[in-house]
């Protein structure tokens, strides 16, 4: 990309540099943790940190079977640092899925 256009570089000068300066090195302030990497306790489980992945439905299960497409796409993300990771809705039976690639009980 070359130069911001001077119209442009004049109209957002202001704003520019109000951002450069709002925007300080984080951990030089704050040594501590950010609370999303604390350990989270819920009763008996506690979680190593706050990062969790919410239930998708992918629609490609077989037969109401999880596949190794979802072995695959849940267990990379627990590899990469979810503490928890939600498996997608699972219907009672057959007729309640939502579509025929949902997963099932």
């Amino acid at each position: 990309m070359g130069r911001r256009p001077k119209w442009f570089r004049k109209k957002h000068r202001t704003s520019l540099n109000i951002h450069q300066k709002l925007i300080p090195d984080v951990a030089a302030r704050h040594p501590k943790p950010v609370a999303l990497f604390t350990p989270l306790k819920i009763r008996d489980i506690t979680l190593r940190n706050r990062v969790c992945v919410s239930p998708m439905c992918q629609y490609s299960c077989d037969d109401g079977f999880a596949t190794d497409w979802h072995l695959i796409h849940l267990g990379s993300r627990a590899v990469g640092g979810a503490a928890l990771v939600m498996v997608e809705a699972s219907a009672v039976e057959a007729r309640g899925r939502i579509t025929p690639g949902d997963m099932g009980i």
